[in-house]
């Protein structure tokens, strides 16, 4: 035989209000009358938490997918963003070195069609010069003036 809940919390009331007598004539329930609220309190609340569970078991299943498929798993939304946001990433890596690429590729081929383009870049870039040459690197940085520590 099934019981429901209020079943089992009226025959337990019932066990409450029965006079049982255990060693003399002290009653069992009333030595332990506040350890008997607090479970009957805590019956109530699996109660409460039970018939909660079982009226909206459909809505905690859903809810319950949602979160997995949502957050927790491999193929998630948050890992379908941030897959996303890698390829974006990646696909200007690409375009930035195709530039790179084609003007690299013009240099090179201006180094092979014409002579005078290695001295140029050889002097340009990594300041090379010729044996009978001195070269003077001028620069527009203005250095900030030495605070002189003898005048404090």
């Amino acid at each position: 035989m099934l019981h429901t809940v209020e079943s089992w919390r009226q025959r337990y009331n019932k066990l409450l209000e029965q006079p049982n007598i255990v060693n003399g004539n002290l009653p069992l329930f009333s030595r332990n009358a506040y350890l008997c609220a607090d479970k009957r309190q805590i019956m109530g609340r699996i109660a409460t938490v039970w018939n909660f569970l079982g009226r909206y078991k459909y809505l905690l299943v859903v809810v319950l997918g949602v979160l997995i498929v949502g957050v927790l798993d491999e193929n998630s939304f948050v890992k379908r963003i941030e897959y996303m946001l890698h390829i974006r990433n990646l696909k200007s890596q690409i375009q930035y070195y195709e530039t790179k690429y084609e003007t690299d590729s013009q240099q090179l081929k201006a180094l092979s069609d014409d002579p005078r383009a290695v001295e140029r870049i050889a002097r340009g870039q990594y300041m090379m010069k010729a044996d009978d040459e001195e070269i003077f690197v001028l620069s527009d940085d203005e250095k900030k003036p030495q605070e002189d520590e003898t005048a404090e």
